[in-house]
């Protein structure tokens, strides 16, 4: 039986970095196309 120890710590740190990225990225894809409407929408909080 796998007992998984520092291997299956490190797949399951690599799968959470890899969504926060994906998280991040995709806010910083919909802030810079915001930019397309002008300041107004770009800056509204």
């Amino acid at each position: 039986m796998y007992r998984g120890r520092e291997g299956q710590w490190a797949f399951y740190l690599h799968r959470i970095s890899g969504l926060g990225i994906l998280v991040f990225l995709m806010l910083h894809v919909a802030n810079i196309a915001s930019a397309m409407w002008g300041p107004e929408v770009s800056n509204a909080s």
